[in-house]
């Protein structure tokens, strides 16, 4: 259905809450919320997970990244995405329709 993709962002956030050292749920949540039409949100994971250690997780988040320009906005919300800040980056539920 059209809610599947916020669904997913929702779920990909709370795994990620729970275990923000996984950086690769980032890559999960990047791939939900471009589905899900919040660009800069899928931007932004994507931008924090090329940070990981993981050198396989780096890769595949700058093959989704492309040639795409890390603007201010999307620097915002990688920055939502570091591990210190798991339990500070808690967003409210929309409600879905």
């Amino acid at each position: 259905e059209h809610d599947e993709p916020a669904v997913a962002v929702e779920a990909y956030r709370r795994a990620w809450q729970a275990k923000p050292s996984r950086r690769e749920y980032l890559l999960d949540i990047g791939r939900a919320a471009a589905a899900a039409g919040l660009a800069e949100e899928s931007a932004g994971a994507l931008t924090a997970a090329l940070r990981s250690d993981d050198a396989r997780t780096a890769e595949k988040a700058r093959e989704a990244l492309g040639e795409a320009d890390i603007t201010p906005a999307i620097e915002r919300e990688a920055r939502r995405y570091e591990p210190s800040r798991a339990l500070l980056t808690a967003r409210p539920s929309k409600e879905l329709s």
